[in-house]
């Protein structure tokens, strides 16, 4: 009898258990998303490859949202998702939103490569071209760049500052301008002396005659000219100063972009 019920109790832990077993299931759980989501983009291919373009821009964009809140979702579906978005709307003569949609895949997944027997050419060249700005921008270091300030000679008079930027044409104007400026100044100055050189020995109507004329050589002639010789002065100091920052300056940077039937360039910098 004791056999009897030590062969029941081994058979009995022996069977198999009707109920899950812990942690079985738990990796095919946390898997299911990822297969869905990779399945759900084969089927948004499909629908593409078929022609039906707004059923498929429609599933490409809700694998996209739903691979970025996916922690477990491999980079490389929110990329592909993306990149087929990108894809119909450079086909749709969109390029800018286009090549702001390769960019943004570029700098979010700087490793992600596309193949050109799935993508055309143009698009391969596309993506190649802003992943490869992306990377430039991001391997780039930071540089500061500081304006040295303006040389003394920047604030000198009659067209020095242009002069020295080797800019005579300039320079001559403005020294002409000053020169001249302060040359009719000068001159109501001493007409005016020469008005009033025998005031004391005029009479009353007579003082009065030379005192208006004063007044009036000095308002009319003396001080507009000598305004117009600081002003002149000031213009040449501003242009010599903006013609110093821009001298130091970066050069422009040049970046070529493909497009449909040729190419586009971009310069950037300061001018």
């Amino acid at each position: 009898m004791p056999t009897v019920l030590l062969a029941l109790l081994l058979t009995a832990s022996a069977a198999p258990s009707d109920g899950p077993v812990d942690g079985a299931d738990a990796p095919a759980s946390r898997d299911q998303p990822t297969r869905d989501l990779a399945s759900d983009l084969a089927a948004a291919k499909e629908a593409y490859l078929l022609g039906e373009i707004d059923l498929a821009r429609a599933a490409f964009r809700e694998v996209a949202d739903r691979a970025d809140i996916d922690p477990d979702a491999p980079p490389s579906v929110w990329a592909d998702a993306w990149i087929f978005l990108g894809e119909i709307a450079w086909l749709a003569g969109d390029l800018p939103a286009a090549e702001g949609i390769f960019r943004m895949v570029a700098q979010r997944v700087p490793d992600h490569r596309i193949s050109p027997y799935d993508h055309p050419l143009e698009v391969v060249g596309a993506f190649e071209v802003a992943r490869a700005a992306i990377t430039a921008q991001r391997d780039q270091p930071v540089v500061e760049v500081r304006t040295r300030p303006l040389p003394w000679w920047g604030y000198a008079p009659l067209g020095v500052p242009q002069f020295r930027q080797q800019r005579p044409v300039r320079g001559a104007l403005y020294a002409t301008l000053q020169v001249g400026a302060a040359a009719a100044s000068v001159g109501a100055w001493v007409a005016i002396d020469r008005s009033l050189r025998d005031f004391d020995t005029l009479d009353e109507a007579s003082q009065e005659t030379a005192r208006a004329r004063a007044l009036l050589q000095r308002d009319a002639w003396s001080i507009p000219t000598a305004v117009a010789f600081y002003v002149v002065w000031g213009v040449s100091v501003l242009d010599g100063g903006l013609t110093w920052r821009r001298d130091q300056a970066p050069p422009p940077m040049v970046s070529l972009t493909p497009q449909r039937g040729g190419a586009a360039i971009g310069i950037a910098g300061r001018f």
